[in-house]
C-alpha cells in the first residue's frame, strides 16, 4: 500500500498475521527443488489463485511484516532462505549461471538440509547446479542409483577432506566423522551479520600467538 495509506490498515493484526502465515506452511515454500527454481531465475511472479504480484514485491513485503512465529518456530529460516533467493532475482545479469555469492556445496547443504524432498538424493543433487565447487572429481554427478550413506560418504569427503572415515546408514541423515588434527586456537566471540540473516562472523585467536581471524561462514536454517 502507498505510504499514506499505511495507516489505515495494519498487516500485523491478528486476522493477517495468521492468513500470512497459513499461505507461508504451504508445502512449496518447505521443497528443496524450490531452491533450484528461484535460484536460477531471473523474473519470478508469485501467484495464488487470482492474485499475483512480482517476487521482489512479495519479498519486500514480507521483509517488512513483524510475523510471530512463537507457534512456527522452524518456519523463519525456511521461509527468509526462500524470499533471500527469490528477492535477488531481478539483480541477477542476463544469460549468466547461477552462483549462490560464491556459497560452496557445503554452505549450501549445511543452509537448505532442512528442505524437504521425496527422495533423500535430492537433497544433494538439487544443490549441485548452485555450488561454485568444481564437482566433476567428487563423484557426485546425480545418479540415483548409489545407495543414500553411499552418497553421504561421498558429500562428506567431497566437503572435507577424502582421507577421513565416514560411517553411514541408509535409513538415517546422520555421518559420523573420524579423523586426526591439532587444536590451532579457539573461537573468542561470534557476531551475527546484519546484512545476511543467515551469516556469522566467528573471531577465532590461535593458540600459542597474538594472531586473530574473522572468519564468515553462513549457516543453516
Amino acid at each position: 500500500m502507498p505510504a499514506e495509506d499505511e495507516s489505515t490498515y495494519s498487516w500485523n493484526n491478528e486476522m493477517s498475521q495468521k492468513a500470512i502465515l497459513k499461505l507461508l506452511e504451504r508445502p512449496w515454500f518447505r521443497r528443496i527443488w524450490v531452491l533450484q527454481e528461484v535460484a536460477a531465475a531471473r523474473r519470478i511472479i508469485i501467484m495464488c489463485g487470482p492474485a499475483e504480484m512480482t517476487g521482489y514485491t512479495f519479498c519486500s513485503g514480507f521483509n517488512k511484516l513483524e510475523l510471530s512465529y512463537e507457534a512456527h518456530l522452524d518456519l523463519q529460516s525456511l521461509i527468509r532462505s526462500v524470499t533471500y533467493l527469490i528477492g535477488g532475482a531481478i539483480f541477477r545479469p542476463k544469460y549468466a549461471t547461477y552462483s549462490s555469492g560464491g556459497a560452496s556445496l557445503g554452505e549450501l547443504i549445511d543452509m537448505y538440509h532442512t528442505r524437504e524432498a521425496t527422495k533423500r538424493h535430492d537433497k544433494v543433487y538439487t544443490l549441485l547446479g548452485m555450488s561454485s565447487d568444481d564437482l566433476s572429481a567428487a563423484g557426485l554427478t546425480p545418479n540415483y542409483t548409489v545407495p543414500c550413506k553411499t552418497l553421504l560418504q561421498q558429500l562428506v569427503k567431497s566437503v572435507l577432506c577424502k582421507e577421513v572415515f565416514v560411517g553411514t546408514w541408509d535409513e538415517k541423515e546422520i555421518a559420523i566423522i573420524k579423523s586426526k588434527g591439532s587444536i590451532l586456537g579457539q573461537a573468542s566471540s561470534v557476531e551475527s551479520d546484519s546484512t545476511r540473516y543467515d551469516r556469522q562472523h566467528v573471531k577465532i585467536v590461535f593458540k600459542n600467538t597474538p594472531r586473530s581471524l574473522e572468519y564468515g561462514r553462513e549457516w543453516g536454517a
